[in-house]
């Protein structure tokens, strides 16, 4: 008996045994689970999806557009193009070039092959030589000559008379400029006679002459003066001393033959030469090439092949007066707009800055959008698990293991989320191709070939980002689940009836943690900006560091806000359902009642609906305001519709004109409505310390207010004012003028006080009438320290007149000042438009460097980079108005659905289904007014603290190659942005009003349909 009892007692109680989690387990539960709950299961899925999907585009759709706008910029000139080869080299003869070649071209193809394109250009600048034959007007002229193939001279010449040179031919044949061939007194077909000094010995560098025969074979014209494949070359007569220079054009082959005969005479492998000749060749990179996915790359290829050709060529110097070595090099370097300098920085190192720039406001963006979608995925979890909590608290009642039951909703969650994952890598990029066509221009949209040409690669290069946002998703729908497979049936109903448990943003004080990373966010943005203000920060480092450190504070901020407000409402609602049990309202009562005892439901919509909100009110007024800034920033660049430099008077008229002799021309130009002209010129501050460079703007006041476009920040004053002030201004020896906020705050300076500037070795006084925030045209907070001083470029505004008269007194002469700079104003419709700049371009009166302020701003908005960070706005706004649309509706549904009941039983005890509507309705309204009050106020909040940060300045491709990194970077923050809230805000209101209608409609729906009967019976365990 004892043995038995001790065997009974070492037996397990099977009561206690705890059930194996095995696999087979979890998965038959979940498939039962599944048919319960599929439905909503689905939608968690499509907010994951939607989550991945977006993570996935964000970065897809900037590589394309960055890939674009690195294209356009490659492709708005040849030049920008351009990789330059420079090699001074003492020698020429055909094999001597081609050894020059084999030396210097695998250097390029070795690390730029890939790149390259088939189109290579190569010219020869050989130094004067003496002119023997026709006799010169003077013993020591000389003429220079300019080699290159046939086809390429012929491509960058208009021919006058005549042809071009024939590489075949015996004679070396010439083409010369019209004004060339008159002083040296040739026509075509005459001959023309050289002394060349060449080197006999290179070790004793004995020299000897030779002549050299030409024959003048045509006239031509240089294409365009400042065209860079003549190397500076103006090819008109110069003089120096009593010499006069000319320049002409030969061919490569031929020059190169005539020297294989010098050459022949001396034995050696070619004709050394006195002076040293300057060689070039240009590659052309093949824009189609480069991507975003490749740039660091090639860009790293650059760099070291230039840092391989100053290692090997790095030695040799220009000046040195012994020969180096065959085949004679006197240095070798590579330049090009491509290629970082010492002093400036190349095409690609300003592109990066760019996109570092654009990235700025793209990334906060994005985060916003994926933490709305995780907020949506975790209150997606929190409702599957509502929905199930009656049916796990059974499972766990009647035996299952908390394993079984959280392995088998954890095996659902990360079977949708592995599906989600698939479908949404998947649809990524569709989406990236729709958007890209939608967005980009036709000439940008080969920049889709990174996903079209290779899906496999753009697959892998989004597969982290989709990772991530999967894995996020895991952990999110785990941790509820985590908290729910404790739960037994009374835990279900004891957190039904009044919820105890504090979420974990409460037990952590993350409302606390918010607002001291706030606090501490704004104290470091205030440090930021005193030091900005103190000249320590150079331009670049205040655009990049400064203003992301700008929006730690609101972001935080917003973020305790929010938090707070969640931790206060279930004590607000608590004491409004005291207030209400004292009235005689019992819907109102019973609805704060509900809420006050299970504010769980109320906290996750208001906390959405409130977000999704603030977000789209957030996307719409940074919308408008991005497009308002790229506007004004398209008015202050030109200062009217139309300015430009003034042609030369020569090309007009025989006499000087006046400022109202060349408005009178512009004026009667068709589309024309008004036009000014005055003097432009740049100088410094005189005898005062810091030296301000400045740019000095003498406008007619008269027809200047009515013709020039200023952006409203610009001045507080309106223009016709300014003018006003400036017309009636006394001179009394002074020139009186308005200064930018640049030069008053750097010169310290306050109305009537006076200053000199110096301006073409002129000194002028000028008097303060006032201070104007910003003159247009001028990039007036190019600021920068260097050396521990500040350098600053700011601009005075004066009149033309106050100017002249200065300008006369310091000639002591009567001669005025000629007008050199002119502002148009014309008619907005698009034929005259098209007349206008047709006529004008055809036209003596055609303007040098014009600025155009409409294809300025259409340049900007088609610009690749904007319309990335335009995608990602829309993507934003669509997304937020989904989940509010989704997230309402389904919370309201599972909401009704959980409380059939308590409805039931309330109609049990006499509430007529009015009544029970009403108390609905009173929930609902409670919900969406505090969702809209707090949506408006963060919404509000956001816009007016973030968007000024987060605006940026475009630039077109064409105007890439002009300005320097540090105008880009004043650029950005050269105006102050001005917040546009849109009728588009009143739109997305209404939207919002008619989402929770129509939930609250869904609600009241769902509550009347079932009986009392049925919905007790579904209620019963």
């Amino acid at each position: 008996m004892a043995t038995s009892t001790t065997q009974t007692q070492r037996q397990p109680s099977l009561t206690n045994r705890r059930p194996r989690a095995s696999f087979a387990t979890v998965a038959t539960l979940a498939r039962w689970r599944w048919r319960q709950s599929g439905s909503l299961l689905l939608l968690t899925g499509l907010g994951i999806m939607a989550a991945i999907v977006i993570m996935c585009t964000v970065p897809l759709l900037s590589t394309v557009t960055d890939t674009a706008g690195l294209r356009g910029t490659l492709n708005a000139s040849p030049t920008n193009r351009e990789l330059l080869i420079d090699t001074s080299i003492q020698g020429l003869s055909t094999q001597l070039i081609r050894d020059v070649h084999n030396q210097i071209d695998p250097l390029i193809q070795q690390r730029l092959h890939p790149y390259l394109s088939n189109q290579l250009q190569s010219t020869l600048q050989v130094p004067g030589m003496g002119i023997l034959t026709p006799t010169p007007q003077h013993s020591g002229d000389q003429l220079q000559l300019f080699a290159s193939t046939p086809r390429q001279l012929g491509e960058h010449i208009s021919l006058v008379e005549g042809r071009l040179p024939n590489a075949q031919s015996n004679e070396l044949e010439l083409l010369l400029t019209s004004a060339s061939a008159h002083d040296m007194r040739v026509k075509v077909g005459d001959a023309i006679t050289l002394q060349l000094n060449y080197v006999v010995d290179p070790q004793t560098q004995s020299a000897q002459t030779t002549t050299i025969n030409l024959r003048l074979v045509g006239i031509f014209n240089p294409s365009s003066p400042t065209d860079r494949f003549w190397n500076g070359d103006s090819f008109q007569p110069r003089k120096a001393g009593e010499w006069h220079y000319y320049d002409g054009l030969v061919s490569d082959n031929g020059l190169y033959a005539t020297f294989d005969r010098v050459a022949q005479l001396t034995h050696g492998k070619g004709t050394i030469t006195s002076s040293p000749l300057t060689l070039r060749w240009t590659y052309y990179l093949n824009p189609s090439s480069v991507s975003m996915n490749n740039l660091d790359e090639f860009s790293e290829q650059v760099s070291q092949m230039q840092t391989g050709i100053a290692n090997k060529y790095g030695g040799l110097s220009p000046t040195a007066t012994a020969l180096s070595p065959y085949p004679y090099f006197r240095h070798v370097t590579l330049t090009g707009p491509l290629v970082d300098t010492s002093s400036n920085q190349g095409l690609l190192t300003q592109f990066r800055n760019r996109i570092a720039i654009s990235n700025i406001p793209i990334l906060i963006l994005s985060l916003q959008i994926i933490a709305l979608i995780l907020i949506f995925v975790s209150m997606m979890s929190e409702l599957l698990v509502d929905r199930q909590a009656d049916a796990i608290a059974t499972l766990r009642s009647r035996g299952a293991s908390s394993r079984q039951v959280f392995g088998s909703l954890a095996l659902q969650g990360i079977l949708i989320s592995v599906l989600a994952l698939i479908a949404g890598a998947l649809l990524a990029l569709p989406l990236v191709n729709l958007l890209a066509h939608t967005l980009l221009p036709v000439t940008d949209q080969n920049a889709l070939d990174q996903i079209t040409s290779a899906p496999l690669q753009a697959l892998s290069a989004e597969m982290p980002y989709a990772l991530l946002a999967m894995l996020i998703a895991i952990v999110a729908l785990l941790l509820t689940l985590n908290r729910a497979t404790g739960m037994d049936v009374l835990s279900v109903r004891r957190e039904a009836a009044r919820t105890r448990r504090r979420p974990i943003w409460q037990r952590l004080y993350l409302d606390v943690v918010a607002a001291l990373i706030a606090l501490v966010g704004y104290f470091v943005s205030l440090y930021v900006t005193n030091i900005r203000n103190s000249g320590l920060l150079d331009i670049q480092t205040q655009t990049l560091v400064s203003s992301p450190l700008s929006l730690i504070a609101p972001v935080f901020l917003l973020i305790a806000c929010m938090l707070l407000f969640l931790r206060v409402f279930p004590h607000l609602l608590t004491l409004g359902s005291r207030l209400a049990s004292r009235s005689s309202g019992a819907a109102t009562m019973l609805a704060l009642a509900q809420m006050a005892r299970s504010p769980r439901q109320a906290l996750r919509m208001t906390m959405l609906l409130s977000l999704a909100t603030a977000f789209a009110i957030f996307t719409l007024v940074f919308t408008a305001t991005q497009s308002q800034r790229t506007h004004d920033l398209a008015e202050y660049q030109a200062g009217a519709d139309f300015s430009g430099t003034l042609p030369a008077v020569s090309t007009i008229s025989k006499t000087p004109l006046t400022p109202q002799n060349w408005q009178q021309r512009y004026s009667q130009l068709p589309g024309v409505l008004s036009a000014s002209t005055g003097y432009v010129t740049k100088g410094a501050t005189d005898g005062v310390s810091p030296t301000v460079t400045i740019q000095l703007e003498a406008v007619d006041p008269a027809s200047f207010a009515s013709t020039a476009s200023w952006p409203a920040q610009s001045s507080t004053l309106a223009l016709p004012e300014l003018m006003r002030q400036l017309k009636s201004a006394n001179q009394s020896g002074t020139v009186p003028a308005f200064v930018d906020a640049v030069v008053w705050n750097t010169l310290q300076l306050q109305p009537g006080s006076t200053f000199s500037v110096s301006i073409d070795n002129q000194s002028y006084k000028i008097r303060v009438l006032g201070m104007v925030e910003h003159i247009p045209t001028i990039v007036d907070n190019a600021s920068d320290t260097a050396n521990g001083q500040i350098q600053a470029q700011g601009g005075i505004l004066t009149s033309y007149e106050a100017f002249n008269s200065a300008y006369q007194s310091a000639k002591q002469q009567e001669v005025d000042l000629p007008p050199n700079h002119a502002w148009l104003k014309t008619s907005n419709d698009e034929q005259m438009l098209l007349r206008f700049r047709t006529t004008l371009a055809n036209s003596p009166l055609r303007l040098g460097t014009m600025v155009d302020r409409r294809a300025i701003f259409a340049a900007m908005e088609n610009d690749p980079l904007y319309l990335n960070l335009i995608g990602v706005l829309v993507i934003g706004a669509t997304t937020a108005l989904l989940l509010a649309i989704i997230g309402s509706l389904l919370s309201s549904w599972i909401s009704a659905r959980a409380r059939l009941t308590s409805f039931a039983v309330l109609r049990a005890l006499g509430t007529s289904p009015a009544q029970v509507a009403s108390v609905l309705t009173w929930e609902q309204a409670i919900i969406y007014l505090a969702s809209l009050i707090l949506g408006l106020a963060f919404g509000a909040l956001l816009a007016t603290t973030v968007v000024p940060s987060l605006t940026v300045t475009s630039i077109p491709p064409t105007a890439a190659s002009t300005l320097d990194s540090t105008t880009f970077y004043a650029l950005q923050s050269l105006l102050p942005t001005r917040l546009v809230f849109s009728s588009e805000l009143l739109f997305a209101l209404i939207v919002l009003i008619l989402i929770c209608i129509i939930a609250l409609a869904m609600m009241i729906r769902v509550v009347s349909k079932p009986s009392m009967g049925q919905a007790l019976r579904l209620n019963e365990d």
